[in-house]
């Protein structure tokens, strides 16, 4: 699992990966201080942390631009954005925030937040790795379920219709 802390303000950086780190202790934790740096680096993440007010590229701009990569795609990331603003509530709903904390952070806030977030982000993941072995003109094939858009049948045959097109069993 991978997870984004972006804060223009190391202390608060500090604190959410120590916050984190008392919940898991093995994850991937990448730290950014800018959104332009955030940006620069190209990476996916499952779980963000994003402040708001973060300069020239805020932590809504990160939001709305993570939403565009993931256009089309099924699994989507979770985006928690960690500010001092009340006033971007309303604007945390039209990029799909899970949750808005308000600084400063309330430890125990933060650990019933974080601990469904990683319960979902962790199903997210399982998906990802369950699938179902068929048979079709006498070679077997691993089929990713998160592929899977829809399955039919009839006249003695399943069609599996994927991200890769359709296969007749």
């Amino acid at each position: 699992m991978r997870i984004a802390v972006c804060d223009d303000d190391q202390a608060i950086r500090e604190e959410l990966i120590q916050l984190i780190q008392k919940q898991v202790s093995d994850v991937d934790i990448v730290r950014y201080q800018s959104g332009e740096e955030m940006i620069s680096a190209k990476g996916n993440f499952d779980i963000y942390f994003l402040d708001i007010e973060m300069g020239s590229v805020s932590g809504m701009d990160l939001a709305r631009r993570i939403r565009e990569q993931e256009e089309g795609v099924r699994q989507r990331s979770i985006i928690i954005f960690v500010t001092g603003y009340r006033e971007y509530m309303e604007a945390a709903f039209d990029v799909n925030a899970f949750h808005y904390l308000v600084k400063p952070i309330d430890a125990e806030k933060f650990s019933k937040v974080f601990n469904r977030a990683w319960k979902e982000a962790s199903v997210f993941e399982e998906q990802t790795k369950k699938h179902s072995l068929v048979k079709s003109s006498g070679i077997q094939q691993k089929l990713l379920l998160k592929d899977i858009y829809y399955i039919e049948s009839g006249n003695k045959k399943v069609i599996f219709h994927t991200t890769n097109g359709t296969l007749e069993v």
